[in-house]
């Protein structure tokens, strides 16, 4: 870049593109819902966020626990923004002493039961939280709504 020469204010910053197209996002909820609603179990709240932490999608089964909602987005979040799932970031919060406060984050959760959403390259491209079950239980959903991104 020449410093003599300025840079026009619309090409100062690149854009920010969706990594994944959106119109992918609604059938997979749909059909992870239909997965939860139909198995027996306790229904549950799925929440997707972009590359930053910010929500995209979010649904609640109506016997769900509106708490649920706050906790799924939060694992979403949390996934997204230390790029590790909530289970492992329990975990290193336990194996280093530490407490999700210490990262001077609000948002953050250690609840198992969120995930990165990376791409085959590894990079990540949002998160889903899922909340309503036992940890294992909704860590299992929102990796099959990732299967069904079929992005990897």
């Amino acid at each position: 870049m020449n410093p003599s020469k300025p840079v026009p204010r619309f090409q100062r910053f690149k854009p920010c593109l969706m990594p994944f197209s959106t119109a992918t996002l609604p059938p997979a909820m749909s059909a992870t819902l239909d997965q939860a609603g139909n198995d027996g179990m306790a229904p549950v709240c799925i929440a997707v966020v972009d590359m930053h932490g910010h929500l995209l999608l979010l649904q609640r089964n109506p016997a769900a626990a509106v708490r649920s909602i706050r906790i799924a987005e939060a694992k979403a979040y949390t996934a997204v923004r230390m790029g590790m799932s909530t289970a492992r970031f329990q975990r290193r919060l336990q194996d280093e002493r530490l407490s999700a406060q210490d990262f001077m984050d609000p948002g953050f959760t250690s609840l198992p039961g969120g995930l990165p959403i990376q791409g085959k390259d590894g990079k990540i491209l949002g998160g889903v939280g899922v909340s309503g079950r036992s940890p294992d239980q909704d860590e299992a959903l929102a990796q099959a709504f990732i299967d069904r991104l079929a992005l990897n």
